[in-house]
């Protein structure tokens, strides 16, 4: 039968002669390999707490503990302070990981051991309420067999315990899909949050921090280190860095601007000059964007150069030679016409736009009614300023529909 930490502590703990010497307070490991074998164990005895290097251990089960020699007072020392070494009950129980099978922080309400050969190892922590259960001394309840144990190796041990050096493998986090990374990262408070954000490369983070819930974005980016949250911003859509930075105090801001990256820190500033609530405030500042001399060889060679920075694609605008939008054209079009083709032969000249001003419903209206996937932005002599994407649209008017509570206004 599999042993747990909560079954095993308090109990008593004798030596080779039978003699009584103290009761287990904890077992102490170290996670440097896979499923970590128990280092020591800690005893509470007359004179204190001291440490037993597991080979002088002969067993540990949930009636108690046994050395393998007398015990002598002299031949063990108070358990030592190293950080690479943590303690089972003490770290590891009542703190919060994350589970990225169940995709949610959890609470580690016992741990599970196995034995395997002379060595006792950790198998797993137990989050249910089977373990709860254990801990208060209603094991009977729980049953015989352990609810769902989540694999030592499956965990993401979160920043809570990062001062404990424990094996923090945001390798895993990595391949998660954005959305379930914030889900996660939203049951964190800021700090924790910023320490996971910061943990996982930019483009990650950036992507996750879009996903993270409008009131919970600007505090956990105000937690982070200026120079890691820069490098998010960077990564981040125009528009959603604008809303963010839009949420700080203008100190902050001003702050974060200066660390982005000029390019990035201009289209951001740009958008800020609008009205959150207008095509100006919501949309995309650098579509993909050709001049009507060109060729669909240039066309397709811009768009790569836009995928290749990350950005999102959609139809590619042509532009006459004062900036004037003159057409467009699809990616279709750009997939079944030859290379050495002029786009002005083949883009398309009757377009719907919206103006910079634009409400956003405005925008919403037009995209829909005529079934446009993206809608490009004008200013006043029809110049091109950006684009709103059927993505911008969505991420507007839904939270309205699945929360219930309005989009939040810039200052």
């Amino acid at each position: 039968m599999m042993p747990f930490v909560s079954q095993v502590r308090g109990r008593p703990v004798f030596d080779a002669d039978g003699a009584r010497v103290g009761v287990l307070r904890d077992l102490v490991i170290a996670t440097d390999v896979p499923y970590p074998p128990v280092r020591s164990i800690v005893v509470t005895g007359e004179g204190g707490e001291f440490a037993v290097p597991w080979r002088d251990v002969a067993s540990v089960t949930p009636r108690g503990a046994a050395l393998r020699r007398r015990y002598v007072a002299a031949s063990y020392r108070p358990p030592s302070d190293d950080d690479a070494l943590v303690w089972l009950g003490r770290d590891v129980m009542d703190r919060q990981i994350v589970d990225t099978e169940g995709v949610k922080l959890v609470r580690v309400n016992d741990v599970a051991l196995t034995p395997l050969n002379d060595e006792m190892r950790v198998a797993g922590v137990d989050a249910t309420t089977a373990g709860l259960l254990r801990r208060v001394g209603l094991g009977r309840l729980a049953g015989r067999r352990p609810g769902r144990l989540i694999d030592w190796e499956q965990v993401d041990i979160g920043p809570a315990l990062s001062e404990l050096h424990l094996r923090v493998p945001y390798g895993r986090l990595r391949q998660m899909h954005p959305a379930d990374i914030a889900s996660i990262v939203s049951q964190m408070s800021p700090g924790e949050a910023a320490d996971v954000l910061e943990a996982l490369d930019d483009e990650t983070a950036a992507r996750a921090m879009a996903e993270l819930p409008e009131e919970k974005q600007a505090v956990v980016l105000s937690a982070m280190e200026p120079e890691e949250a820069a490098d998010v911003l960077d990564e981040m859509e125009p528009d959603e860095a604008a809303d963010v930075l839009g949420d700080l105090t203008e100190e902050r801001a001003h702050e974060l601007m200066e660390l982005m990256e000029p390019e990035a820190a201009s289209e951001v500033r740009e958008l800020l000059a609008y009205p959150e609530d207008t095509a100006g405030g919501l949309m995309n500042p650098g579509p993909v964007a050709v001049t009507d001399g060109a060729t669909i060889e240039d066309a397709v060679a811009a768009v790569r150069a836009a995928r290749a920075e990350g950005d999102e694609i959609g139809d590619v605008f042509v532009l006459d030679e004062e900036g004037r939008l003159a057409g467009a054209l699809s990616l279709l079009a750009l997939l079944t016409t030859p290379p050495r083709t002029g786009v002005a032969a083949v883009m398309e000249r009757e377009l719907r736009t919206v103006q910079t001003g634009d409400p956003e419903e405005e925008v919403a209206r037009t995209m829909v009614h005529y079934g446009l996937l993206t809608v490009p932005v004008v200013d006043d002599e029809g110049r091109l300023k950006g684009a709103v994407s059927i993505g911008d649209v969505i991420d507007l008017f839904a939270p309205r529909v699945w929360h219930g509570r309005p989009r939040r206004q810039r200052e």
